[in-house]
């Protein structure tokens, strides 16, 4: 079976060998949240995390429609 690679994505656990390196393709996604985020999970550390992550939407309990609002409205 092949997996999907998220290139664009990097761990955010320090402890991990390809920390914050864009594009080693050790990023696969794992489902999605309640809220529609993916869950991605990297292959070097065996860690999961949101693809929220590392942006000031993580940690909310927003939809994705809501985050593309609350984005169109810092445009203008």
């Amino acid at each position: 079976m092949k997996k999907n690679r998220w290139y664009n994505y990097f761990c955010h656990n320090k402890e991990c060998i390809a920390y914050k390196k864009k594009g080693f393709g050790n990023i696969v996604s794992n489902g999605h949240d309640r809220n529609g985020a993916r869950k991605l999970f990297c292959t070097d550390c065996r860690k999961s995390f949101s693809e929220t992550k590392g942006t000031p939407f993580f940690g909310k309990h927003l939809s994705k429609r809501e985050i593309i609002k609350i984005s169109k409205h810092f445009v203008e």
